[in-house]
């Protein structure tokens, strides 16, 4: 009897997927991927910019997925061949949208910070030639030595500035003699020797290297912890020449003062200009940079006057295209809020900080600054009441315009 039970339910399951499959054809969806769409975005930390100069947007619009609620919509309930598997077969279907793990309440920001992130290691720009008396030569001809890698050690020794560079192959037990210097590219660490060659001019060992050791620029906090801890920019801070995620020591952050904005147009975007004072004014520290953006501490003395409003965060399921608003300061030292709208999402692909679409609809921010401009990345995006994710990008050909990323991923 049960092997007779258990044919008659193989065949009604073979009648009913052919029955489904007739009248509910498979939908096939399709994701946007932003990292790789043909549009030139700037992101938008005052000066630090990187940007490879691609297409125009218009030519992305009709690629784009369809509203976020068509295939949403697919994933939230059950299809019929998946209700009758469960009856059959007494399996359970687990919703496949991702959810946040645990709803956490942080303050919105949006004030403006300046940033001074000291590098754990120096950038090379560049290799060159260096005159000496025999012509110009160039140490790291026959060595693996790229545009982008940081240099971390020499000889075992941590490189904290360029000046340690100088000073390590300038001793008097190394002048002369071959170095070993140790590299990181993307992650991957690569030992290389080099024989540095004495300069004509200086008459002190050089290695033929351009490197740089440090960043300084404006941004946005997009959010406050209790504990303190801040989240912001919402992409990281990245050597303006080779595109080097710049790996940090430490870091500061100081009070920053808007003084003036240059208007975005079509083809140039525009620029907060903040002004802060370094030295003995930091109200934080720094302690990360990554793709999801730069994180750190603010003092306890400090850190009340970064505070804007108490809110949820909002998971990935809960953000839709339509009407948000953008937490983000534009003049002086306070934010204040402008319309916006999310007009794409994606979370299928991790697009890192390019998973949202937005559109300043404001009517002053639009007359101010044309829209997004350098120096809002971080800015809060809140739809809803809650805290959705923040600004990362402008669109170079339309100002209005802008990449975002998920609140979910720089709180993860």
């Amino acid at each position: 009897m049960f092997k007779i039970l258990k044919k008659l339910n193989f065949g009604i399951l073979s009648i009913i997927m052919i029955i489904v499959a007739i009248l509910q054809p498979i939908k096939l969806f399709a994701s946007f991927d932003c990292s790789d769409s043909p549009i030139c975005a700037k992101s938008c930390f005052g000066e630090i910019v990187v940007c490879d100069d691609i297409q125009d947007d218009i030519v992305v619009q009709n690629e784009l997925i369809e509203s976020r609620n068509y295939f949403y919509s697919q994933f939230e309930k059950p299809s019929l061949l998946e209700k009758f598997i469960e009856i059959i077969f007494n399996k359970k279907f687990e919703n496949e949208i991702p959810q946040t793990a645990e709803k956490q309440q942080v303050y919105l920001s949006g004030y403006p910070i300046g940033f001074t992130l000291d590098g754990d290691g120096v950038i090379i720009v560049d290799v060159g030639e260096v005159e000496t008396l025999n012509g110009f030569e160039r140490p790291t001809l026959n060595s693996d030595i790229k545009s982008g890698d940081v240099l971390k050690k020499i000889n075992n020794e941590e490189i904290v500035n360029s000046e340690k560079v100088g000073e390590i192959i300038n001793r008097e037990e190394n002048k002369g003699k071959s170095v070993e210097l140790l590299l990181d590219r993307k992650g991957q660490e690569i030992k290389v020797v080099v024989l540095p060659v004495l300069d004509k001019l200086t008459n002190n060992y050089k290695l033929g290297l351009w490197v740089r050791e440090n960043a300084i620029g404006v941004g946005t906090v997009t959010y406050i912890k209790n504990d303190n801890l801040f989240g912001g920019l919402g992409h990281p801070i990245t050597d303006i020449d080779t595109g080097t995620v710049i790996p940090i020591r430490s870091g500061n952050i100081y009070k920053c003062t808007i003084v003036g904005v240059e208007k975005g147009q079509k083809g140039m975007p525009g620029e907060i200009k903040g002004m802060f004072l370094r030295g003995d004014n930091s109200v934080g520290s720094v302690y990360s940079n990554n793709k999801y953006g730069v994180f750190g501490e603010f003092y306890a003395s400090s850190v009340d006057a970064f505070k804007s409003d108490l809110v949820y965060i909002a998971g990935k399921s809960e953000i839709m295209p339509g009407k948000a608003r953008i937490l983000s300061t534009i003049n002086g030292s306070y934010p204040k809020y402008y319309d916006a709208e999310i007009i794409k999402t994606n979370y299928i692909n991790n697009a890192g900080n390019e998973c949202m679409i937005i559109r300043v609809t404001d009517k002053e921010l639009l007359e101010v600054a044309g829209g997004i401009v350098q120096g809002m990345s971080g800015s809060p995006i809140v739809q809803n009441g809650k805290l959705v994710g923040c600004v990362t990008h402008v669109f170079v050909n339309d100002p209005t315009k802008g990449f975002a990323n998920y609140i979910d991923d720089m709180t993860a």
